[in-house]
């Protein structure tokens, strides 16, 4: 009985082996394709699921851009500063803000430096860094200085004027000066006139004299200068400094008239006291402020004064 059985798994062994060697070749060659279709399969699952994954990062952004904004926040424009004007600024007591429809992170996140601190901090710690300019306070200096006139340096006056300050400084009484291009001849009153008058004394006369061939030769301009102290004068004939500065300027302007100075070069102007050349506290200093100036100006030749 036990040889039967064993013989008869024997030869089943032999009828599997048998069936094994005589399977056909194209049948077995047809069998990695379901592997193959299984791989594409998992391939274009996970290839879905990444653009799907992909397609909800815009939605959390454009969720987080709509958030509403609080009430208490505000939009303030500073005009810029300097870095030096900013580190002067005093730190400002912080005023709460709600954090109502604030994201979570921020709300959490420490509250940063001040703005002056930080860009202190930067500035010390590279010195290349160049400093901002304020544009408004740089205006507001530029502006005012438009108005501002700087003095030029003198022109060196020709040899003409020259020759012409020499002949008229050496006349006794008469003291010359020059500012700028203008020659100013000053004469005190008590040598032209008498006391609170505006006559022309015989003094006067031979020093007016000896300026008119002088004055002739002048193509410019010539301004007649009456000043007066401030001690006040009150008659019929001048109520004020001012009328006896007028009268005395406008005797001498036809004294030259007369002499052959051109009257359109000619005029006359009374300051009264108004420009003293020293104070009026003592005797010494009236009788400076008490004067007759002839400005001399270069300017219309002699036939534009025809």
């Amino acid at each position: 009985m036990e040889h039967r059985s064993s013989g008869s798994s024997g030869q089943a062994r032999q009828a599997a082996r048998e069936l094994v060697l005589n399977v056909d070749r194209s049948e077995e060659s047809d069998g990695w394709m379901l592997s193959y279709l299984d791989l594409l399969t998992l391939l274009l699952v996970l290839f879905v699921l990444l653009l799907a994954m992909r397609g909800v990062v815009p939605q959390e952004n454009a969720s987080a851009s709509t958030l509403p904004t609080s009430s208490a926040a505000t939009a303030v424009m500073v005009s810029p500063l300097t870095l030096a004007a900013m580190d002067r600024l005093s730190p400002v007591q912080a005023v709460p803000v709600s954090t109502t429809g604030v994201l979570p992170w921020l709300a959490a996140s420490p509250t940063p430096p001040p703005p002056w601190q930080m860009l202190s901090t930067t500035a010390a710690s590279d010195s290349r860094t160049p400093a901002r300019v304020d544009v408004q306070a740089a205006l507001a200096v530029m502006i005012p200085l438009q108005n501002i006139v700087l003095p030029t340096e003198e022109e060196t006056p020709s040899d003409e004027v020259m020759a012409m300050d020499h002949r008229l400084a050496g006349i006794e009484g008469v003291q010359v000066t020059r500012e700028r291009e203008r020659t100013i001849l000053r004469i005190e009153d008590r040598l032209l006139f008498p006391s609170a008058d505006i006559d022309i004394s015989g003094q006067g006369s031979v020093l007016l004299d000896r300026l008119l061939p002088a004055l002739k030769d002048f193509d410019g301009e010539i301004s007649v200068e009456g000043h007066t102290d401030s001690r006040t004068i009150s008659n019929d004939r001048f109520p004020s400094n001012w009328e006896l500065s007028v009268g005395r300027a406008t005797a001498v302007l036809r004294y030259l008239s007369r002499g052959g100075v051109k009257a359109s070069q000619l005029r006359a102007i009374g300051y009264g006291p108004t420009r003293p050349l020293a104070g009026n506290d003592t005797e010494t200093g009236r009788a400076q402020n008490r004067r007759v100036e002839l400005v001399l100006s270069p300017g219309r030749p002699r036939s534009a004064s025809r």
